[in-house]
């Protein structure tokens, strides 16, 4: 009983790490896009969106595969809403801040 509730609790502070380091990124992505107060109110909106469909798509049953293509379609959708409220120039840094989030992701995975 005392490892369930001692694994619990790990999970939690895990999920709880997470959310801070998200919170994080998402200031400093606001900073380096330089967004102005609608632009930073419709990207918090589109972001809420997109982690709740990635939520969604976590407790899914589906198989791997499709997961994989419905991930794909949500980033996607995200990607062409960004690009609708972004101007040129941080739709440009938007998808090198995108890029170097996946080579990060990419490491991670590797040194687990």
């Amino acid at each position: 009983m005392f490892a369930i509730l001692m694994t619990i609790a790990a999970v939690s502070r895990a999920q709880s790490q997470s959310n801070e380091d998200l919170k994080a990124k998402m200031t400093e992505y606001r900073e380096k896009l330089n967004l102005t107060e609608e632009q930073s109110t419709r990207v918090d909106a589109i972001n809420a969106d997109y982690m709740e469909a990635l939520s969604a798509l976590k407790s899914s049953n589906e198989k791997k595969l499709a997961k994989y293509r419905r991930f794909k379609d949500i980033q996607a959708k995200k990607d062409k809403q960004m690009k609708e409220v972004l101007d040129k120039e941080q739709y440009k840094q938007y998808q090198a801040m995108q890029s170097e989030m996946k080579s990060e992701m990419k490491k991670k995975r590797k040194s687990k």
